[in-house]
């Protein structure tokens, strides 16, 4: 009786295997392949500054999904701690989506450049608005399924009180696509 169920358990896993590589072209012990249809790719970043004035803390997580090839759909979340000297602390914040299209610029596919526009929430500490946030950069694929992703971003955050915040950011972050 035990033979005939660990029988049935390997005959029911190779016929997973087999439908996953029926399925996307890949089997489950075969990385992902980035920039296409069905891949996730999870990142993060961290960022410390400091100076006699201030101290600032950032940590930035993303989700991200290739709807079709080369065309991906981000969800990126921001929350920045503040601490000015002689001042009490505040935070500062992004919730986006950001539709990114990334376009491989070597044969073996493992340097992407990116551009994407994400679209969402702003926070910087006193007040909350509309965000636009433009983004480029590059994707850099190491191992079997790391990513390396410097880029430059320029968050606009909308609102009357007391007028649009526009600044600049330089990126370094950290994941892995599967």
């Amino acid at each position: 009786m035990m033979q005939r169920l660990l029988t049935a358990m390997v005959a029911g896993a190779l016929l997973t295997e087999e439908a996953a590589v029926a399925a996307d072209g890949r089997g489950a012990n075969d990385a992902a392949v980035y920039g296409r249809q069905g891949t996730f790719e999870v990142l993060g970043g961290l960022n410390a500054a400091w100076t006699n004035r201030l101290f600032k803390f950032d940590i930035a997580p993303s989700l991200g999904y290739f709807l079709v090839d080369r065309l991906e759909l981000g969800a990126v979340f921001d929350l920045t701690y503040i601490k000015p000297k002689n001042t009490p602390y505040s935070f500062a914040g992004t919730i986006e989506l950001e539709p990114s299209f990334h376009l491989p610029i070597d044969q073996d596919e493992r340097v992407f450049l990116f551009a994407g526009l994400g679209v969402g929430v702003g926070f910087d500490g006193r007040f909350g608005a509309f965000q636009l946030a433009p983004r480029a950069g590059a994707n850099l694929i190491f191992g079997r399924s790391g990513v390396l992703t410097p880029s430059f971003r320029l968050p606009i955050l909308f609102h009357n009180n007391p007028s649009t915040l526009v600044g600049i950011e330089l990126d370094l972050a950290i994941g892995t696509m599967f």
